[in-house]
């Protein structure tokens, strides 16, 4: 039988010390190359993580959609607004909530929390 309910891809939430760069680089989605996914309005990607930084030790993925910013929807921001938010985040923590739609093809439904320490990484 069909489901019931929408199937969601997996959200996931990494948590960055302030004052050290992220190892991952991010980039925009061009809307009109759009499948189903990701959902619409939602334009940046990670495009690729650094190698050797905590983002790659996370197994972070170039292809995973940002969702949030310290719980704030990126929707509609564009690469360039989401990276001078990033920028103006100067205590405390960044927490960067992603979708992996990748995942979601996969058939792999799950959630996770992880806190990235204070090694060198970049943005």
């Amino acid at each position: 039988p069909p489901p019931t309910s929408p199937v969601k891809a997996p959200r996931f939430t990494l948590s960055f010390d302030t004052g050290t760069p992220l190892g991952l680089g991010l980039e925009s989605f061009d809307g009109s190359k759009r499948t189903s996914l990701p959902p619409a309005g939602f334009n940046v990607l990670v495009g690729a993580v650094q190698e050797g930084s905590q983002a790659a030790a996370l197994k972070l993925k170039p292809g995973v959609a940002l969702i949030a910013i310290n719980g704030e929807s990126v929707k509609g921001l564009s690469r360039q607004d989401v990276l001078s938010k990033l920028g103006s985040i100067t205590t405390g923590k960044r927490e960067l909530t992603f979708e992996d739609y990748a995942a979601l093809a996969l058939g792999w439904l799950a959630t996770t929390t992880a806190t990235v320490g204070s090694t060198n990484l970049t943005a």
